[in-house]
């Protein structure tokens, strides 16, 4: 079954299904990167889709989507504690 994106996140997954291609010396995440972790993260967690509807729209393999959703929930929870005791990063 296809996975349904709604209209306004259509560019989102058009980005966040780009290839990611990190050097190995770098520690900092691409633009890429964040866009594919945000897509994951708004489909999955905003959207409702399985891991396996992401992945299909996405073009890539659910460990991969599990991956992404971890590390955006991570930044999520650092992004918000950091706004609760109205720190900047």
């Amino acid at each position: 079954m296809a996975a349904m994106v709604p209209p306004c996140f259509a560019g989102l997954v058009v980005l966040a299904a780009l290839p990611v291609r990190v050097d190995s010396d770098s520690t900092c995440p691409s633009e890429k990167e964040v866009a594919q972790a945000l897509g994951s993260f708004i489909l999955f967690e905003l959207e409702g889709l399985s891991g396996d509807e992401i992945a299909a729209v996405m073009r890539t393999n659910p460990g991969a989507v599990w991956v992404r959703l971890s590390r955006a929930r991570r930044q999520f929870l650092e992004r918000y504690r950091l706004w609760e005791t109205k720190e900047e990063p």
